[in-house]
């Protein structure tokens, strides 16, 4: 869950301050990939620039809640999270471990069925 919410307000802020300069081309790319060290690697990148995707509503600036839920997102998943703007283009990158699941026999041999 708590990638899922890391992933979820990352990609809103993209589309919240995702933007353009004159006629280059506006983009929002989400990108999920294995760094070859056992880890895991979400990254959400958005254009920046004067002229918005999609236009401001209300406070632009914000409150900061989104960093805070963020930031305890990567915490619960003991991951490590980046952000950064370069050349016209904003970075959020979360660097987590994969963690093995349960096949469904070992699931069910080992988890308590409480009968309806």
């Amino acid at each position: 869950v708590p990638l899922s919410m890391w992933a979820s307000e990352s990609v809103t802020n993209a589309v919240k301050y995702a933007g353009y300069s004159g006629s280059d081309t506006p983009f929002i790319a989400v990108t999920l990939t294995h760094d070859g060290a056992g880890a895991l690697v979400l990254k959400v990148e958005n254009s920046t620039g004067p002229q918005r995707l999609v236009p401001p509503v209300g406070d632009v600036e914000g409150t900061g809640l989104g960093s805070k839920l963020m930031n305890a997102f990567c915490r619960q998943l003991e991951a490590e999270a980046d952000a950064r703007e370069t050349d016209g283009t904003f970075v959020h990158t979360l660097r987590f471990g994969v963690q093995g699941f349960a096949s469904e026999t070992e699931n069910d041999k080992t988890s308590d069925h409480v009968a309806a």
